[in-house]
C-alpha cells in the first residue's frame, strides 16, 4: 500500500514540475513579445557625442572563467585532486571563448578573460608540480589550519 501511494505522490509531483516548466516558458514568451518592440531600438544603439555607438550585447563568459579559475586555485590548497582538472577545463573554455569573441567581434582584449586563462592554465601546472613532488605548497587543513 505504501508503494502505491508513493507512486501517486511521485506522479503528481512530476506533473506539477512539468506544468511549472510550461508556465515559465509561456511567461518568457510573453515577455519576449512585449519587449520585441523595444528590441529594435536597442539593436540600433545610442549614438554618443564623439560618434561612437553603444550597443547592448550579451556576456561572453569572462566572469565565469575567472570565477572558476579562482575557485579551482583556492580548492587546490585544501584538496589537491585530479578532479580539479575538470573545473580548470570548463573555466578555460569560458575564458578562451571570451578572449576569442572579444578579439574577433569587437577587436578588443578582454582582460578579465585573460586573467581567467592565467588562473585556469595555472591550476594544471600546480597539480603537475605537486603530483611529481617538485613543489610542496602549504595546505589548509580544516581542523588544524596550515600544514
Amino acid at each position: 500500500m505504501d508503494s502505491a501511494l508513493s507512486v501517486v505522490v511521485l506522479a503528481v509531483g512530476f506533473i506539477v514540475l512539468v506544468w511549472t516548466f510550461v508556465w515559465v516558458a509561456r511567461l518568457m514568451a510573453l515577455l519576449d513579445d512585449v519587449t520585441a518592440g523595444s528590441a529594435k531600438t536597442a539593436s540600433t544603439g545610442e549614438s554618443a557625442s564623439d560618434g561612437t555607438r553603444r550597443v547592448k550585447g550579451r556576456g561572453y563568459g569572462a566572469n565565469y572563467g575567472i570565477v572558476l579559475g579562482l575557485v579551482g586555485c583556492a580548492l587546490f590548497f585544501m584538496w589537491p585532486s585530479p578532479l580539479l582538472l575538470a573545473l580548470a577545463a570548463v573555466g578555460m573554455f569560458h575564458s578562451a571563448r571570451a578572449v576569442f569573441r572579444g578579439l574577433y567581434y569587437f577587436g578588443v582584449v578582454v582582460w578579465r578573460a585573460l586573467i581567467g586563462v592565467a588562473f585556469n592554465g595555472g591550476l594544471p601546472i600546480m597539480l603537475y608540480l605537486h603530483t611529481t613532488g617538485q613543489w610542496s605548497p602549504p595546505f589548509l587543513d580544516v581542523g588544524l589550519g596550515l600544514t
